[in-house]
């Protein structure tokens, strides 16, 4: 079984290091320092505990300053035996230019910051056991950067406090000269076929790989192959196919070992899952059955720990929660989420609307930005069975002129086929629930809390119609849009404080004074939205507290504002 705080579990290796922990840091704000190597010289006045940003609690600072640059610096020793081995180092998520040195070389940089990045290091410790490893990162409060729901200033309403810095692992990994780079596959349902390609690191002699799968620890299939430089294709046909589905979550565990003539070089593990999606008018089908999507909004967000999960245990925990209230899924919302969150999700048997974070302004870099990012994030994340619909947009945030402008229009087309190039397994929502183009699934955001505008505004979107809070067009393809399932993807999102009530807070709509007024318009909401016209599923705002935001079904510390049960059994009614 891959360990949950593994940082990569798609591609999990024994001989690794975790970095995260104790390291030097601050804030890199003089303008008058010349380089960055200069600036490398300087001591250190703080400590900070990675990988959580400076903003948070548990990173040992919390300030909520806007600080453009800020920088790290941590030793790292290595044993004799290590030392022999190529040493490759990896970070997970760096947000958002990462410049990276070892003593006073630069070894390289990064820009984008949900993606992992890693440099070889190996040629550094070749005369000593010892180097310095120190991080400069920019971060500007830039409007083309994909943010997400992370403030350009100071958070208010929905908008939370920004994330600079490493806010995922860094680790090391320990690789022989010859060894797997790389893992990538298909796997067909219909067959029990499963494809691999192997990325091999250089060229070898006598090498060949061998292939064991093994589902609940016992070997359903194995094989050898002669191993190609730069990859391996090889595949497997599973006997006796269980698969994946929310109710029964099976994963098949894939075992990899590269030999040279009777010795393994390197091993991997990996995991695969069986599964079939489709989309058709009343909804989303998984393996030929209907799921009504009963979604809860996740922000990604915790209290004491920004964007970072604080700890191993917290993805398994918030799956968990949400299920406990009936929910069968999330729209992980404008945010590509560490991949051991996707991993919890396909081990629980969770749905997940995997979705990008938006830019904020329309520009040729914040294009180039988003689709560098999206591509990555796409190749990274389409292995996941839980992952079934992708989101490009939300809102026409950064491209509010879509209705008017070709540009804007010809990009989104853009970006949409090449999701569909990349991953034609899932529905695609182009711009989720506004100015839908090019969409698989229509969505629509209404947070009226009466029953009647609720119907109201679903009628209008119907009819393609301005609708919504701001009264958007809602389609751009309207000639057959009742043919494409429909889903209220935000809704709800009634506020209630508790003992808290005389704070600062933001929400929709009216405030529930008590619990018993709270419980009361949840179950009239859900009422509504599971009889309306067409109505494929729905994802109701939110799972969570978040800073001012206070509409959550649960605090901001996770303690839940009405018994789960209570929500379950409406869910289910």
């Amino acid at each position: 079984m891959i360990p949950k705080d593994y940082p990569r579990p798609n591609m999990y290796r024994k001989s690794w290091r975790s970095l995260n922990g104790s390291w030097e840091f601050d804030f890199y704000d003089d303008p008058f320092v010349l380089s960055h190597k200069e600036k490398l010289s300087e001591t250190l006045s703080r400590t900070i505990q990675v990988p959580f940003t400076y903003q948070t609690r548990l990173s040992g600072i919390e300030s909520k300053e806007i600080h453009e640059r800020v920088v790290y610096r941590k030793k790292i020793e290595l044993t004799e035996a290590e030392r022999d081995d190529r040493v490759l180092l990896h970070f997970a998520a760096v947000d958002f230019i990462a410049e990276v040195w070892i003593d006073e070389v630069r070894v390289g940089s990064h820009t984008g910051g949900y993606t992992p990045f890693y440099f070889d290091i190996s040629p550094f410790f070749e005369d000593t056991h010892t180097v310095t490893l120190s991080l400069i990162v920019e971060d500007t409060p830039s409007p083309e950067q994909p943010r997400g729901k992370q403030a350009i200033a100071a958070p208010f309403a929905c908008w939370y406090t920004a994330v600079s810095g490493i806010w995922q692992s860094v680790w090391l990994e320990f690789l022989p000269d010859i060894y797997i780079s790389g893992v990538s596959g298909e796997q067909y349902a219909d067959s029990g076929t499963a494809y691999f390609r192997l990325q091999i690191s250089g060229p070898g002699k006598a090498c060949r790989i061998s292939a064991e799968v093994m589902f609940k620890g016992e070997s359903v299939a194995k094989n050898e192959w002669n191993c190609h430089y730069p990859s391996t294709e090889l595949h497997f046909d599973i006997p006796d196919l269980r698969k994946w589905s929310p109710e029964n979550p099976n994963l098949y565990e894939v075992h990899f070992s590269l030999m040279r003539n009777d010795s393994v070089v390197d091993q991997v593990e990996t995991y695969i899952a069986f599964r079939d999606i489709d989309v058709r008018t009343d909804g989303l089908y998984i393996n030929q059955k209907r799921y009504f999507q009963k979604l809860v909004l996740m922000q990604g967000f915790w209290q004491e720990s920004g964007y970072s999960a604080p700890d191993a245990n917290s993805f398994d925990k918030d799956i968990l929660l949400a299920k406990e209230m009936g929910f069968n899924g999330c729209r992980m919302h404008m945010k590509f989420e560490d991949p051991r969150f996707l991993y919890a999700a396909d081990r629980l048997g969770f749905l997940v609307w995997g979705e990008a974070p938006s830019f904020y302004s329309f520009s040729e870099k914040s294009c180039s930005v988003f689709r560098k990012e999206l591509t990555e994030i796409l190749n990274r994340d389409k292995v996941h069975p839980s992952l079934v619909v992708w989101v490009i947009g939300n809102e026409s945030w950064g491209i509010k002129d879509i209705g008017e402008s070709e540009r804007i229009r010809s990009w989104l087309n853009e970006i949409v086929e090449l999701t569909r190039s990349i991953d034609p397994t899932r529905p695609i929502i182009s711009n989720d629930g506004w100015e839908h183009l090019n969409s698989d699934i229509m969505t629509l955001h209404s947070y009226e809390h009466s029953e009647k505008s609720l119907r109201d505004d679903w009628e209008r979107a119907r009819r393609n119609e301005r609708c919504g809070i701001h009264r958007r067009v809602f389609s751009l393809h309207a000639e057959d849009m009742l043919e494409f399932p429909w889903v209220l993807s935000e809704f709800g999102a009634v506020s209630f404080l508790g003992e808290t009530n005389k704070i600062d807070h933001w929400g929709y709509g009216d405030t529930a004074e008590n619990e018993r007024a709270f419980f009361t318009l949840f179950r009239q909401l859900l009422k509504t939205a599971a009889t309306l016209d067409g109505i494929s599923g729905w994802c109701y705002t939110q799972f969570s507290d978040i800073e001012k935001e206070k509409n959550g079904l649960l605090f901001a510390d996770r303690t839940p504002k009405i018994e789960p049960s209570l929500i379950k059994e409406i869910l289910n009614s």
